[in-house]
């Protein structure tokens, strides 16, 4: 049976309840993914935690990049475990947090045009409990800076849409979000730019060469009027 990422870190824990905080930030063309676990030092099992962190959670994919970049941080008497991982929204196939803990999820395109991105899961949160261990909740967290169409956040602040998952809505939750394709809007926009240039050029070269045709047709006619004379 395969372990879920999250579930994983369960190992980590003596505990049986964390609110676990996920965010995914899409800026430009990039997406950034974030894994946050933090609880009281006294309750990790260090030595177990940090073997996890470098061997399990550091492999690399079959294109020689880390699946995740990790980082641990010590405030105080809690102790915070990160996952990092960075993929391009044009590109994109595999979230694997989003993989693991639904039956299935898309991030696609709605049309040929790629104008507009829509990232969603098919209902149902799978990644509550492992064996023994129960996570009180997961907060997922959209940082977008491009324009959203449609989206089902349980709140929103700013541009970061949030998600709360629990065991009371965990079966019939559902992350849904649609938004534009800012990259593409600016190239439009550049190109639509570039073309209204190039008419005004157009039009200015086309003015100054019927005002020299005017002139010329002046001088001529000034010029066989004198010759007649």
């Amino acid at each position: 049976m395969k372990k879920k990422l999250i579930l994983l870190m369960f190992g980590i824990f003596i505990f049986t309840g964390c609110t676990v905080n996920y965010n995914l930030k899409i800026s430009d063309n990039v997406i950034n993914e974030k894994i946050s676990i933090q609880e009281l030092s006294e309750k990790i099992d260090t030595s177990t935690a940090d073997r996890n962190l470098n061997n399990t959670y550091s492999q690399y994919n079959n294109k020689g990049v880390k699946k995740y970049n990790t980082s641990k941080v010590i405030n105080g008497n809690k102790t915070e475990y990160n996952l990092n991982q960075t993929y391009y929204l044009d590109s994109v196939s595999y979230i694997r947090a989003f993989d693991e803990c639904f039956d299935a999820y898309n991030i696609v395109y709605v049309d040929d045009t790629r104008s507009e991105y829509l990232l969603q899961t098919s209902k149902g949160f799978k990644c509550m409990t492992y064996e023994y261990n129960t996570i009180d909740s997961y907060v997922v967290n959209i940082e977008i800076d491009k324009k959203v169409i449609s989206h089902n956040a349980d709140s929103v602040k700013g541009n970061v849409y949030t998600w709360n998952i629990n065991k009371n809505n965990a079966a019939d939750k559902i992350i849904s979000i649609q938004f534009k394709n800012d990259l593409l809007d600016l190239k439009s926009e550049k190109e639509e730019k570039k073309d209204f240039n190039y008419m005004i050029i157009f039009i200015i070269f086309g003015l100054i060469t019927l005002v020299l045709i005017i002139i010329l047709g002046l001088i001529k006619s000034i010029s066989n009027k004198n010759n007649k004379i």
